[in-house]
C-alpha cells in the first residue's frame, strides 16, 4: 500500500506505515494438531466478492476431496456472489462437506476460527480491479489464534504473514498450485504446530494493538512539534 501511495505521486518521507493492530488478549493461541477420525475443518471469512477468491478456495477443496482426503470447509460470510458459490456446491455435490454458514456475529466467527485447522483465503485481483489494498484481518486475526494460513501473493498480504514459516502463499488465480499447497498442509499435520506458533510471534511482535496504540500516538506528536515549530 504504501508503494502504492509513491506511485500515485506522494512524497515517500509523508508515507508512514500504521499497521493492522488486535486485541491479542481476546485472541488465545491454540496448539493445532490432527483430529483422531483425520478430518481437516478448513475455514475462510469473508464477503463473497471476486477479490477474496472464494471460488478458487472451493476448487481446490472439491480437488482435495476428489483425492481421497477427509476434509470440512466452513464459510463464513455472505454478498453478491452467494448464488454462484451455491451453485457450485450443489453442483459438484459437496453438501455434505462444505457448510455456508453465513455472517456470524464476533464472538461466534471467533468460536469457528478457534476451531478449525487451516485458514483458506486465497485473495486475487478482481476484473474492475479492486483488490485487498492492504491485507484481510482475518489473516492476522487466523495467525493470532495458531492457524497455519493458506493465501496468495496479493497486495500486503506477503507482508503480515512469515512466508514458509506461518503461512504458505500461491500466485492468484492459479487453482493447481493452490490445490497443491493444501494437499501438502493436510497431509502434512504434524507442520501446522510450527506454523500457528511462528504465526502468533508476529502478530505478537507486529500486531499487538498496546504496541500498535503507542506508535500511532507517537505519529500524531511527531505531526504536531511539526506544525509547532513551523
Amino acid at each position: 500500500m504504501r508503494q502504492r501511495l509513491i506511485e500515485l505521486g506522494c512524497a515517500p518521507d509523508k508515507v508512514k506505515i500504521q499497521r493492522i493492530a488486535l486485541k491479542l488478549q481476546d485472541m488465545p493461541f491454540r496448539l493445532r494438531q490432527p483430529q483422531r477420525d483425520g478430518t481437516v475443518t478448513l475455514v475462510f471469512a469473508g464477503r463473497f466478492l471476486e477479490k477474496k477468491g472464494l471460488i478458487y478456495a472451493l476448487q481446490a477443496v472439491h480437488r482435495v476431496l476428489q483425492e481421497g482426503r477427509k476434509v470440512e470447509f466452513r464459510i463464513i460470510g455472505d454478498g453478491p456472489l452467494r448464488s454462484q458459490i451455491h451453485s457450485f456446491v450443489v453442483e459438484n455435490h459437496l453438501q455434505s462437506c462444505v457448510h455456508l454458514l453465513g455472517f456470524l456475529k464476533h464472538a461466534d466467527y471467533l468460536r469457528e476460527m478457534r476451531e478449525a485447522d487451516i485458514f483458506l483465503h486465497p485473495s486475487v485481483e478482481a476484473s474492475d480491479g479492486d483488490t485487498e489494498g492492504g491485507a484481510p484481518t482475518t489473516i492476522l486475526e487466523a495467525q493470532a489464534l495458531g492457524m497455519p494460513v493458506l493465501s496468495t501473493i496479493h497486495a500486503d498480504i506477503p507482508n503480515v504473514v512469515m512466508q514458509g514459516k506461518s503461512a504458505r502463499l500461491v500466485p492468484e488465480r492459479d487453482s493447481e498450485a493452490l490445490s497443491e499447497a493444501l494437499l501438502d498442509l493436510v497431509d502434512h499435520p504434524k507442520t501446522w504446530a510450527e506454523m500457528g506458533q511462528a504465526g502468533r510471534q508476529h502478530v505478537e511482535a507486529y500486531h499487538d494493538v498496546n504496541r500498535e496504540i503507542a506508535a500511532l500516538e507517537g505519529k500524531y506528536r511527531d505531526i504536531l512539534q511539526g506544525r509547532g515549530e513551523g
